[in-house]
């Protein structure tokens, strides 16, 4: 099952991270670490989403990235709400982080496939969408998507070939050790 994952973890060294640009879907990037997954896509006015999944957890994360977003308190939490082109809101709680990276301050979220309330809805949608708003209080930012539903079916059998290299063999125990990246969407 995938847990919820909150918060970015930091310092993994570059050379357990592979990268893959994902054959079908230019716009996303595919990187592998030994129990994880992340894609993520650069939109034209620099808004960097990343979404990532550890084998075996129970939730995808969402980070959300400007350069230009300088008024969020590192690690507090926001009531945004994320639609997909134009259609329902999704009420969702982020929290900020500032230092995360070269591609700016950024809010992460949490969304489980198997959530009662629509996690798979909220999936399905952001698959067939063309677009992103995020709003907290006023707008935040408007994101173009283009091959979303490559890129979580890339995200999905990555995360399926991770878990089959690392289950448990039989009578062993499923201590994995924590995957550590300085960022989602930093190349190495």
């Amino acid at each position: 099952m995938f847990k919820s994952v909150l918060v970015l973890v930091a310092a993994a060294s570059a050379s357990s991270i592979a990268i893959a640009q994902s054959p079908a879907a230019s716009d996303w990037t595919l990187e592998v670490a030994p129990h994880g997954c992340v894609v993520h896509a650069a939109s034209p006015s620099g808004t960097v989403v990343s979404i990532w999944g550890f084998a075996g957890e129970d939730s995808l994360s969402f980070l959300v990235q400007n350069k230009s977003w300088n008024s969020f308190d590192d690690g507090a939490r926001y009531d945004i709400k994320v639609a997909f082109d134009d259609k329902r809101a999704w009420p969702m709680q982020a929290v900020a982080r500032r230092n995360i990276d070269h591609d700016g301050p950024g809010l992460t979220f949490a969304v489980s496939p198997a959530e009662d309330g629509g996690g798979a809805s909220f999936l399905n949608q952001f698959a067939a969408a063309h677009g992103m708003l995020i709003t907290r209080n006023n707008q935040v930012e408007r994101v173009a998507l283009g091959n979303s539903q490559l890129a979580l079916t890339g995200l999905a059998k990555c995360l399926k070939q991770v878990w089959a290299a690392n289950a448990p063999a039989a009578g062993e125990s499923d201590a994995r050790e924590e995957i550590v990246t300085a960022s989602a969407a930093e190349t190495i």
